[in-house]
């Protein structure tokens, strides 16, 4: 008996050392998906009709996938965006193949393509204004056969930004909302962050630009472009520059004394608005004095005691 449980409690032994070796492959199903154009953004007048065309094409593994239309928004503090359905907007839209037929869901086989059209019909009573709208393709894995022992259900979206206007003009109503430094006095070596941010407070989208600006007091000057970006109807947006670090618009790194002055420019629809804001900051050698004076008090000291 005892011989036995030992022989039984050697085996289990191998049986689980075995087990922990043996690797367990799952074979997922790969995506990679594009649709063209990622962006879009339309000016339309009311009582018109307009067909948009959009390209699907699969680089990875057959997969099922269905085309739908939904309003975004951003969130309260920009940390995602949010979808909602169409049905109760002003704007009637439809979604069509090559035979201007409904389409719903479909396959497409790797390096396939599909042809998706965007019927969008805006009536005589639609209301003026954006409608921030996004064509997304979302996958079915429920459509292919069960080679696949992982799935993956995701979406792709293509913003399109429809603006509806009578006189086709557009409302610019921007305004900077924030543009500071994080301290006034700093030390030369020292990080300088700058935030610049947009506030929209009209009922279109803007598309903004511009520069910042540092002069120092000795005469020396850079300027950094603002990269063009679209802020959306009430809405606030951080801008970015070359040197954008996570919240911050720059951070200027380098070494500084002196007085700085710091300007934004912003300009918005095409040049023909700009908005200026300037501040300034402070930076001296600190750490280097620190360091001189402790090396001075050191070496006296050094010298006291050889005396």
């Amino acid at each position: 008996m005892k011989i036995f449980r030992i022989f039984t409690s050697f085996t289990l032994l191998i049986f689980a050392c075995v087990s922990l070796k043996l690797p367990y492959y799952v074979n997922a199903q790969q995506i990679d998906l594009a649709v063209v154009p990622p962006t879009l953004e339309v000016l339309i007048k009311p009582d018109t009709r307009v067909l948009i065309q959009y390209t699907i094409t699969n680089r990875a593994d057959s997969i099922g996938l269905k085309p739908l239309i939904k309003t975004f928004s951003i969130a309260k503090k920009l940390e995602y965006v949010e979808y909602e359905s169409v049905e109760k907007l002003p704007i009637k839209l439809s979604l069509v193949d090559e035979n201007s037929e409904t389409v719903d869901a479909f396959t497409i086989a790797k390096g396939g393509t599909k042809k998706i059209f965007l019927l969008l019909d805006v009536p005589s009573t639609a209301t003026e204004g954006d409608y921030n709208l996004s064509f997304m393709v979302e996958t079915q894995p429920e459509f292919l056969d069960k080679q696949y022992s992982a799935r993956i259900k995701s979406q792709v979206a293509s913003p399109l930004l429809v603006t509806v206007t009578k006189t086709g003009k557009t409302q610019v109503r921007g305004a900077i909302s924030v543009f500071e430094i994080s301290g006034k006095l700093f030390d030369s070596f020292d990080p300088i962050p700058v935030t610049l941010r947009l506030k929209n407070r009209g009922k279109n989208v803007l598309n903004a630009g511009g520069a910042l600006t540092v002069r120092g007091s000795l005469g020396e000057s850079a300027i950094y472009p603002v990269k063009n970006q679209n802020v959306l109807s009430n809405s606030e947006k951080l801008l970015t520059t070359k040197l954008a670090e996570g919240d911050r618009t720059a951070i200027f790194k380098g070494f500084f004394i002196g007085r700085y002055g710091v300007s934004a420019s912003v300009v918005l629809a095409d040049g023909t608005v700009q908005l200026n804001r300037s501040t300034s900051f402070f930076a001296f050698p600190f750490k280097i004095i620190l360091f001189g004076v402790l090396g001075s008090f050191v070496g006296i000291m050094l010298l006291r005691k050889r005396r």
